[in-house]
């Protein structure tokens, strides 16, 4: 079985592995978003569970 088409190598510039970086890249979260995702909560505002109550009635 042969390869595909898009599988050969055509020339050996480096435009393929480019745009596989460009990729897979775009696929990860960014520094920023990571940077959120690790930032430790403030115990001052626990807003997800003050809106929660909020929503069941049991916090008015």
């Amino acid at each position: 079985m042969s390869k595909h088409v898009l599988d050969r190598p055509r020339s050996a510039s480096t435009s393929r592995l480019k745009k596989f970086v460009e990729i897979e890249r775009g696929d990860k979260p960014s520094t920023s978003s990571q940077a959120l995702q690790t930032r430790v909560r403030s115990p001052k505002a626990p807003k997800l569970a003050i809106y929660t109550q909020i929503e069941r009635g049991a916090r008015h």
